[in-house]
């Protein structure tokens, strides 16, 4: 990807599989599967730049596809990548017209001569790739890469190589290629591949800038040409003067038998920069005053080292693999002490092991071929050998073991795998392992592969297996191969198996067949929640799959004392490899669910934030940044279901976004969702969009809004309007109405009651007035209100649907204004006036889980009201933020979990906690505390929270024993803390400190005052687990160290050094940290979640974050700097190198990126502007 200019790359799939030159099997597998508009527009993207000719037969693709590929599309300028599977001499015309090609592949094997001698018309070509029975090729000044596969005979000469004179890298692939001569090649080639006949001694001196060879010898056989019987051709070929030379590969493809002797024979001298070496003919000879001493990986047959024609003495200390091919005799060669890694290929079956002595530095051992017994050397860490009832002991080192058949074992049935593993052992390969066996698995096996063949049978009357047809598919289960026994409910892999790979055996000539994906699912540890009833499953390659949703079923087992266990449908992962349709999958998931399939959903930055009703900050901060063209496609491409009718032209978006958004955009189709924000003063004629039937979600910011005709919008589902003033006429089908009125709103002009299918309603305004019972919808599942007078008591009992309730009194008037005729009754020679006793009747809603009462009163005065409220017991959170509430004794909360309380209705037995709340409670929030409440803390609590009144010293405070989690919020309390804390906030003071639990995972400290931590004593030691460190304060100039196991911290910054006028403020985390500077890691290797809080940014916009510090001297990868506006920005920091002079910045918020580099001032004040 180029012209990426402070931006994040992004991945595409696309057309062209850059290293084979063929069409992309990713490609054709996704670009006709996939119906989401947002995935396929991307994949749409993804080969803007592509351009293929195909053959008729690849007509399947869709239209959108056609057009991208057509030879006739618009716009060719920014194609860089061409494949051409269809030769004709028009399609070449057609590219050389496209001078931006970068790529191309040309695949014509089974035609005639492909003409490339005007390649030089495309001036920017760097990679030329041909498969072909005959080339034409003329010279290119400025190629860099040339692979060439040729058919048919011919002469290197004819292709005008040496002209090529920027080729790096070259490939030539042919059995019949001739012409190799001194001076063909250009000398700019740093990795040559060739397949040659001939062998000039000096073809390759002048390639002088050589890195990489490879020489694929094609010399036939014994030599026709050569007169006298059995003598021996002599060939050399010269590379000691190549000083560049690291990797050299020498195969004879035809000597595959190496018993046979060759007819000639070839001599290499090889230069001393040699790091990698393939000997892999008999043939070869290096001569011995060739020294290799820095050679680290040899492969190479035995053949050469028995016939001296190869000495590993010539071999230094940096020689640490060796592979020994093709084995015959026995190994009697003193294998170098310096060997790490050594592998053994057995080409015969008598013993050839028993006189090999192993050097102690192994660690890597690979035999194959013919089983032989051999003694393991102890320090093996992966063993790669065959399976033999008389192998010796598995070393006790090992953490990889890979078992193969023998040459001439098709079966292991009658092979008792061993019952005692090494404890280390993390990888067990039984790929190629065949026959009916099972094996115990070690439970520290991280990597598991084994090879399955199908069922013997299938029992097609079982009422829990998934009936196919008959004859039809064979099944492949991993339960096969688990050899104790098995139950529905047991875990048949250890808990550390988590990748798993199967070999489905007899699958060559059976194409169909069915794979247990179930057994996979349930009975190992791949799972998405515990009870496995969510499964994401995804093919890598295809990128296809989805969500499985299980059906769970329960039935009796009389063997387990009647208890119940859990079962799920079997899940089929049914493959088919006998299509040759390129567009057929070969795979799919079968089930007994027809509901199963969901499709994986890929979502972008939205231009409308669904939760806010306005545009999507994301995209407003990202649409104008972007210059990356897939980047900028993707967020296109993600507005293309969005409508927005803005109050004025925003000109900051680029032309493309106003085009998306605009109201005169031609196809508005696919609108799912639209945003209104025009503000005039007239009303907005919407008949726009009642065009556009196809809308879901609709947002109005606007003064007068007159929705009369809403039911003309057939697809809606959800509505959002913030208006002074509101005309709502029904609709049958909404389910979600989230309503803001300024001005005062009868609620029955709403004409709520005819919204038949609404789920979700709130009414935020202070002005909602007449509710009554009748006037809401039946169908409601949540509700939030906010009145100006208590409802009547009745009011919600015909809502027996009712999961949610947020009532919100904050708008009701005080006593003279709502209790007028009330009040006028009384004397007014009468000080005290009487409480008024309202009530709310919601006992009878059995399906409510969550009430949430509040208003904006201040606790110690007194109401002129009191509310009793009958609740139902299936609450399970429940909130009472008004201290005129009552809730009457007789009202049982069983399944109350969470309560969030003021301490004033505890104290005067509006609420008891003894006997209305059940041992379900395991959360409670004690709101306006000011002592202790003489209500006990109920015993279940778990996580206690209290929010102080005033500043006032608390000495005495009782906890319950199952207290894991306190928080103390406005002041500090003088109380021993109980030692099963494990999470702890409190404000802290310097001469009222307890010693903190030992337990303790996550600390966060609040200090009041002004310069208060200037003075305060930090601890030497922390609790020593204590993971979250936070600190919360109002400045003051302190520092403290910060424990080494600490993975999340939160300081407070101040201007460092004092501010001076006119000067930018400075905040560095050097401040705060006991750590002196010049020490390289500041902060604990572990920290790597750091947040900043930046004090006196309240008033003072401007400042700059010592940004390198955190790079250079910590392990922060997640950085949050948090302003005194409470607006935090979100960085994640990727370092590139180890040195971290490069690095990526990313802002999780905004989605914007950027790469800086560090060259000279390494260490030099890099600063974040934070205007």
């Amino acid at each position: 990807m180029k012209n990426i200019d402070n931006n994040a790359d992004i991945v595409c799939i696309t057309p062209t599989a850059n290293d084979k030159g063929v069409l992309s099997p990713q490609f054709i597998a996704t670009a006709t599967r996939f119906n989401i508009n947002s995935f396929k527009d991307i994949l749409e993207n993804s080969i803007s730049n592509h351009y293929v000719i195909l053959p008729r037969e690849f007509h399947d693709f869709p239209p959108w596809i056609q057009q991208r590929l057509s030879p006739n599309r618009a716009d060719k300028s920014d194609i860089t990548t061409a494949l051409v599977t269809y030769y004709r001499l028009t399609s070449l015309h057609s590219l050389l017209d496209m001078s931006s090609i970068e790529t191309l592949f040309i695949n014509h094997k089974h035609g005639n001569t492909i003409d490339l001698g005007s390649i030089s018309l495309l001036p920017r070509l760097q990679r030329l790739e041909v498969l072909a029975q005959q080339l034409k090729l003329g010279p290119h000044p400025s190629l860099k890469s040339l692979k060439v596969y040729i058919n048919n005979p011919f002469d290197l000469g004819d292709l005008q190589l040496d002209k090529c004179v920027s080729l790096t890298e070259l490939s030539l692939k042919s059995e019949y290629m001739s012409g190799l001569e001194p001076g063909i090649l250009p000398s700019s080639l740093t990795s040559l591949t060739l397949s040659t006949l001939d062998f000039p001694r000096d073809s390759f001196l002048s390639l002088t800038s050589l890195v990489y060879l490879k020489i694929n010898i094609n010399h036939l056989g014994p030599d026709e040409e050569i007169e006298d019987e059995g003598v021996q051709e002599q060939l050399f070929i010269d590379l000691e003067t190549l000083s560049t030379l690291k990797t050299l590969i020498i195969r004879d493809y035809h000597d595959n038998d190496p018993t046979e002797d060759r007819q000639y024979g070839l001599e290499i001298t090889v230069p001393p920069s040699l790091t990698i070496l393939h000997l892999i003919a008999s043939s070869i000879q290096i001569p011995t005053k060739c020294t290799m001493p820095l050679l680290e990986k040899l492969y190479i047959r035995q053949s050469i080292l028995v016939g001296l024609r190869f000495s590993l003495s010539s071999c230094g200390p940096s020689l640490k693999k060796l592979a020994l091919y093709e084995c015959l005799k026995t190994i009697t060669t003193i294998i170098p002490p310096t060997i790490e890694k050594l592998s053994i290929y057995k080409y015969e079956e008598d013993p050839i092991l028993d006189q090999i002595i192993f050097p102690p530095s192994l660690t890597h051992l690979t035999i194959r071929g013919f089983n032989e017994p051999v003694q393991l050397p102890p320090s093996l860490i992966k063993l790669h050998q065959n399976i033999n009832k008389n192998a010796h002991p598995l070393p006790q080192h090992l953490k990889k073991l890979v078992w193969d058949m023998d040459e001439k074992r098709t079966s292991s049935s009658n092979f008792e795998f061993t019952t005692s593993y090494p404890p280390n052992l993390e990888t067990l390969q039984l790929f190629d392992v065949g026959g009916d066996f099972t094996i115990d698995i070690p439970s520290i096996t991280k990597h598991l592969s084994i090879s399955l063949t199908k069922l013997p049978q299938l029992d097609l009357d079982s009422p829990s297996i998934f009936k196919l047809k008959k004859d039809e598919h064979p099944i492949f289960s991993i339960g096969s191969r688990i050899s104790k026994t098995i139950s529905q409910s047991q875990q048949w892999l250890p808990i550390n198996t988590t990748h798993l790979t199967c070999n489905l055996r007899d699958t060559m000539y059976n194409l169909n067949g069915a794979f247990r994906l179930d057994e996979v699912i349930n009975h190992t540890n791949v799972r998405l929640d515990p009870d496995n009833n969510n499964v994401l499953v995804l093919e890598t390659k295809s990128l296809q799959g989805g969500t499985i949703t299980q059906q769970r079923t329960k039935s009796d087992d009389t063997q387990t004392n009647n208890q119940q266990q859990q079962q799920y449908d079997p899940i089929y992962l049914y493959f088919d490899t006998g299509s040759t349709s390129p567009f057929d999958l070969n795979w799919s998931f079968l089930h007994s669910n027809s509901g199963l399939r969901r499709s994986i959903r890929f979502k972008g930055i939205e231009a409308i934030d669904e939760d806010e009703g306005e545009i999507s900050k994301q995209f407003k901060s990202t649409a104008t940044r972007f210059k990356l063209l897939a980047f900028k496609d993707i967020l296109e491409n993600s507005v293309s279901s969005h409508q927005l009718i803005l109050h004025r032209v925003f000109k900051d978006y680029p032309q493309w976004i106003q085009q998306r958004i605009s109201l005169d955009r031609a196809d508005t189709s696919n609108i799912t969702t639209a945003l209104v924000t025009y503000h005039r003063s007239s009303p907005l004629p919407l008949e726009s969009l009642y065009d556009i039937p196809s809308i879901e979600t609709l947002f109005i910011n606007q003064i007068t809004v007159d929705l009369n005709h809403i039911s003309c919008l057939s697809n809606l589902q959800r509505l959002s309007v913030h208006a002074h003033k509101l005309k709502l006429g029904p609709h049958t089908t909404l389910k979600s109405l989230k309503l803001r009125i300024d001005l005062p709103c009868d609620l029955c002009d709403l004409q709520l009651n005819q919204f038949v299918s609404l789920t979700e309603l709130t009414l935020r305004t202070n002005f909602v007035s007449k509710i009554s019972p009748g006037i809401l919808p039946s169908s409601l599942t949540s509700l939030t209100l906010r009145t100006i007078e208590i409802p009547p008591r009745d009011t919600f009992l015909s809502l027996t649907s009712l999961v949610y309730l947020n009532l919100d009194l904050k708008g009701v008037e005080t006593e003279q204004s709502v209790y007028d005729e009330v009040m006028d009754e009384w004397d007014e020679v009468d000080e005290k006036q009487p409480i008024q006793q309202l009530f709310l009747d919601l006992e009878s809603l059995s399906n409510l889980k969550t009430l949430i009462i509040g208003d904006d009163n201040d606790p110690t005065e007194d109401k002129q009201y009191s509310l009793e409220i009958t609740v139902p017991p299936s609450l399970i959170i429940l909130h009472l933020f008004a201290s005129s509430i009552q809730i009457p004794t007789r009202c049982k909360m069983p399944l109350l979990e969470k309560l969030y309380v003021q301490q004033c209705i505890l104290d005067h037995d509006r609420l008891c906690l003894s006997s209305s709340c059940g041992p379900s409670l395991k959360k409670l929030a004690l709101f306006e505390y000011l002592d202790h409440p003489e209500n006990k803390i109920p015993s279940t609590v778990e996580k206690l929270s209290i929010y102080k009144l005033y500043d006032e010293n608390i000495d005495h405070c009782e906890f319950p024993p199952s207290l894991t989690h306190l928080s103390v919020k406005g002041g500090y309390i003088n109380v021993q803390l109980p030692d099963t804390l494990i999470k702890l906030k409190q404000h802290v003071k310097k001469h009222h400190f307890h010693p903190l639990p030992r337990q303790l995972k996550k600390l966060v400290w609040h200090f009041d005052r002004e310069g208060m931590t200037s003075n305060f004593e930090f601890p030497f030691n922390y609790p020593p687990h204590v993971e979250t460190l936070q600190f919360f304060d109002e400045g003051g100039d302190y520092r403290t160290a910060i424990p080494s196991v600490t993975k999340h911290l939160s300081i407070t910054l101040t201007q460092f050094p004092p501010k001076q006028k006119k000067t930018l403020s400075i905040f560095s985390i050097g401040s705060k940290l006991a750590l002196p500077i010049y020490h390289s890691q500041w902060l604990p290797s572990n920290t790597t979640h750091l947040n900043c809080h930046l004090k006196d940014t309240l008033y003072d916009h401007h400042g700059a974050f010592r940004l390198d510090q955190v790079i250079n001297n910590t392990n922060v990868r997640y950085l949050n700097i948090i302003v005194s506006n409470q607006q935090t920005f979100q960085f994640t920091i990727q370092r590139l190198d180890k040195d971290n002079i490069n690095y990526a910045f990313w802002s999780e918020k905004d989605k914007c990126t950027d790469r800086v580099e560090i060259t000279h001032y390494l260490y030099s004040d890099e600063l974040i502007d934070l205007n």
